[in-house]
């Protein structure tokens, strides 16, 4: 694998400032990955440098900044880029070993990527890494597709931090195997601005980041982030069952109008760490399904659905309180999951209510009941 061009401006390269302007650099087929060999361009150091490029096309890596093969400080890269399309990366950046070679201070501004296994990629997990941060990355319209399992962003290592990815256009999400963003072996504190987050689509094996955009999912869906706290709020219509939070993160309720709370927040970090309702109930009453286990989620105050035995009730969190209303005969059973007054079934008849809290073990205490017969 070779380079088309290279940038290797010396020593003290970043006390003149430069501007390139390159039209295009093309390699092979662009829906061929077996096609691709070349590196587009080549950036071993410093470069203090304004690049404008027209497109990169079919490489293998559009843009190299591989610090961890030159073992050099890389910084101070201003790129605008129109489109880049077709390449097995696009963006690739790594840390050298020796002091003062961390690869940071760069921004790049992307009009248009497509048909790119990895759109940026990030290593510092190799040994005795120096640090990539402090790194700017914006694109307008995203394409992520399925070839060969694409990623978006895919970002290693516990000196990956405090870089920020932006999309302000058009998220074109992937199928099957592809994934939004991955982050892997502890990167920490990065920030994705995305114009959705679809947490089914993320891995999170790395570290705390933070993330911010809308979604229609459930798990994770940021409309914003307080940056400066470097915590994470969200809404969504639960607290989150998985992926990693950190002490702090918020989910604010967005279906607050029918019997919910205002929202949840961590109150212990992990996987999915522990989450406690914030604020009372916004007003309105649910209703349960008729089922053994109804959803609690995101409310107060149900009332029966049916006459079907409960022997739980799904999706509660610590501190969670819920007031029963009973339109039907029905029972509720003390065993493995409820835990009743007396030890003993309640059976409720019309107009009975009951009041349970969920503790820590996810299970559900008595702490009050009327018999209204």
């Amino acid at each position: 694998m070779g380079w088309i061009l290279r940038f290797d401006f010396g020593e003290g390269s970043s006390t003149k400032f430069k501007k390139v302007e390159i039209g295009g650099i093309f390699g092979k087929d662009v829906l061929d990955d077996t096609e691709h060999y070349n590196v587009g361009i080549d950036l071993i150091d410093d470069g203090n440098a304004s690049v404008r490029v027209g497109g990169l096309f079919g490489l293998y890596i559009a843009i190299s900044m591989d610090g961890q093969t030159n073992d050099n400080h890389i910084g101070q890269w201003d790129f605008d880029i129109n489109t880049i399309l077709g390449c097995d990366y696009g963006i690739y950046m790594s840390s050298g070993t020796s002091d003062e070679t961390q690869n940071e201070a760069n921004r790049f501004t992307v009009n248009y990527v497509a048909f790119c296994d990895h759109v940026v990629a990030i290593n510092t997990a190799h040994d005795n890494a120096k640090s990539v941060s402090s790194n700017y990355f914006h694109f307008g319209h995203f394409e992520i597709h399925n070839r060969n399992g694409q990623i978006g962003f895919w970002v290693s290592g516990d000196d990956t931090f405090s870089n920020k990815f932006e999309v302000d256009g058009v998220l074109v999400r992937p199928v099957g195997g592809g994934r939004i963003v991955s982050l892997l072996n502890s990167a920490y504190d990065n920030l994705f601005e995305l114009p959705y987050i679809d947490m089914d689509l993320i891995d999170t094996s790395g570290g705390y980041n933070i993330f911010k955009g809308t979604s229609n999912q459930n798990t994770a869906i940021p409309p914003y982030s307080i940056v400066a706290l470097g915590r994470s709020e969200i809404t969504g219509i639960a607290a989150p069952t998985d992926k990693m939070w950190r002490q702090g993160d918020r989910v604010w309720n967005r279906d607050p109008d029918s019997g919910g709370v205002l929202g949840w927040i961590c109150t212990t970090s992990g996987t999915p760490g522990t989450w406690v309702p914030i604020g009372g109930d916004m007003g309105g009453i649910k209703t349960l399904a008729d089922d053994a286990t109804p959803t609690v989620a995101g409310g107060t105050k149900f009332l029966t659905g049916g006459t079907t035995t409960i022997t739980d009730f799904d999706d509660g969190v610590t501190g969670q309180i819920i007031y029963i209303i009973s339109e039907h005969a029905i029972t509720i059973t003390d065993a493995t999951n409820i835990f009743l007054n007396g030890s003993g079934d309640f059976i409720m008849a019309d107009t009975d209510t009951l009041t349970l809290i969920c503790k820590a073990d996810n299970k559900w205490y008595e702490l009050a009941r009327s018999d209204n017969t």
